[in-house]
């Protein structure tokens, strides 16, 4: 009784907040192998460097293909990276509220890496729409070489404290 008495308005504010909401997750998975597939597609350093070497002399063609090659691994991140970026930005204002969440130490299996998980809290009334953006993100990205996974309803977990 003590702690309803002194928390009550915050808990009050708490569910009203995810009242008539669900939270939905949505994990974008970089597939190392169907990436690099498209990577000279993604990668602006690699298309600038591509016009590079189209134009060199052979000798310094041989240099600038090394140089693609070791560029490849770093720009897999960065593809990946700017995926992620692109796909929640995309979600996050057809949501109520929206969270990117941790990835340290949850990567995925061989030639697959977790590049954004996150957690949106979606109006019911407004549920279509988030779904439609989501379908959209997964056409987009798996032309790519990306993977979308898109899960719930759940509880609104990760938007059980107060929003501050």
């Amino acid at each position: 009784r003590a702690l309803l008495e002194a928390e009550g308005e915050r808990f009050r504010r708490g569910l009203e907040r995810v009242a008539g909401r669900r939270e939905w997750g949505v994990r974008l998975w970089r597939v190392d192998a169907r990436v690099a597939e498209h990577l000279d597609e993604l990668s602006p350093r690699l298309r600038e460097l591509a016009a590079e070497i189209a134009a060199a002399a052979p000798g310094k063609q041989f240099l600038l293909r090394k140089k693609a090659a070791g560029l490849r691994g770093e720009e897999l991140r960065a593809v990946g990276a700017e995926a992620a970026r692109q796909a929640y930005a995309a979600l996050a204002p057809l949501a109520a509220e929206a969270r990117a969440l941790p990835l340290a130490g949850r990567g995925g299996d061989e030639g697959r890496a977790l590049v954004l998980d996150a957690a949106f809290l979606v109006d019911e009334a407004a549920l279509a729409a988030f779904q439609g953006g989501v379908t959209a993100g997964g056409h987009r990205w798996g032309a790519a070489g990306f993977e979308l996974e898109f899960t719930g309803p759940w509880p609104p977990y990760h938007f059980a404290d107060d929003g501050s």
